[in-house]
């Protein structure tokens, strides 16, 4: 006797026929995503290759299983208890290790694993299987983190999506326990379009714990020191934009083509040294991560695009003329910098009132 297997997709559900020779056929819900516009008249689910990995395994698994005797609702009703319990062999560790395997992660992502993972492990887990995990469990691992709450969030959702993703993958019948830490919720701020130059230095030197929450910071003030926008940075690499003494920056803007030439100070130069480039993210993430890291350091709602205007601003603090400015910057008036990026700070009245000749100064004191 032969054992058939045979797929179909119904209202994007993945259904399992399941044939055996004299035995009336008998057809079954595997409950598995399937969009109907990729399943082919080969019975080839394409684009889709976990649904593929699954279609082949089970008919394999089957077709192990069959017996003398054996019918199409044995047989389901026997890889389904099979599998269940398989489940206790699955343990937080393999969902880490499948997790660094498959995924593309880059290096900012990659080293937040990293500390989710050793917290994990700090916290006795690593070899706890998955369908074990509780809300009791969970709510332990967060109130063990000494972390502030946006950050503790991270790291329990962080470790949710390792778990989830090996959940999916090996088709595996666990729900996870939800709402065990509630999002932060951000504290209503001040809106402010640019930083003064002390405001950067201080941002730039802040203690930050989280390696990904130091990475968007980073970039964040390396736009602040060079005045490149997001979709420039996303083009940046040292070996073609930086000089060969490292003092200047020279890129042609995405948006308008124009070239630019921007001397690099200090801070910057170490930023760049720092990482590895070009940047691997979206330009969506570059904007989640560093604004929201920066406005919680700075005290105020700051926007990825303040960045370039905190460069307009520092950039006439430290002397440049509005005609350098807008060269930097890459604009094609002044009065374009003049009026939107490169604003006069007390800062800067000081700095010229202290370089005014002795004469005019005696002549101001009152």
């Amino acid at each position: 006797m032969t054992t058939k297997v045979r797929y179909r997709c119904v209202k994007n559900s993945l259904k399992i026929r399941i044939k055996i020779h004299g035995i009336p056929s008998a057809t079954f819900d595997t409950g598995v995503y399937c969009p109907q516009e990729k399943f082919d008249l080969k019975k080839q689910i394409s684009g889709y290759p976990k649904v593929q990995y699954f279609m082949d395994s089970t008919a394999e698994a089957i077709r192990k299983l069959f017996f003398p005797g054996a019918t199409p609702q044995s047989l389901w009703a026997d890889l389904l208890k099979q599998r269940t319990e398989a489940q206790g062999t699955h343990k937080v560790s393999d969902a880490f290790g499948y997790y660094f395997r498959t995924a593309e992660v880059v290096d900012s992502t990659k080293r937040s694993l990293e500390a989710v993972k050793s917290k994990v492990t700090a916290a006795g887990l690593m070899d706890t299987s998955i369908k074990d995990i509780n809300g009791v469990m969970m709510r332990d691992f967060v109130s063990g983190l000494t972390l502030k709450n946006s950050t503790a969030y991270e790291v329990y959702v962080r470790f949710n999506t390792v778990l989830n993703r090996y959940i999916r993958d090996y088709q595996l019948d666990i729900k996870l326990p939800k709402g065990i830490i509630k999002r932060h919720q951000a504290v209503e701020m001040e809106q402010s379009e640019y930083l003064v130059w002390d405001e950067l230095q201080k941002l730039i030197t802040a203690e930050v714990e989280d390696d990904s929450d130091r990475y968007g910071r980073d970039l964040w003030c390396l736009m602040a020191l060079t005045g490149m926008a997001i979709s420039d940075l996303l083009l940046f690499h040292p070996d073609k934009n930086v000089s060969d003494d490292g003092k200047w920056l020279h890129y042609s803007r995405k948006k308008t083509k124009s070239k630019c030439s921007i001397p690099l100070i200090l801070m910057a130069r170490e930023i760049i040294e720092r990482y590895e480039w070009p940047v691997k993210i979206a330009t969506r993430t570059i904007q989640y991560k560093s604004e929201g890291i920066v406005s919680r350091l700075v005290g105020r709602r700051m926007k990825s695009h303040g960045a370039r205007k905190t460069f307009g601003t520092v950039a006439l603090e430290w002397g440049y003329s509005l005609e350098s400015v807008s060269k930097f910057l890459g604009h094609a008036n002044p009065m374009i910098t003049a009026n939107i990026y490169a604003k006069v700070t007390q800062a800067k009245i000081e700095r010229e009132m202290n370089a005014l000749p002795e004469m005019v100064k005696k002549m101001m004191e009152v």
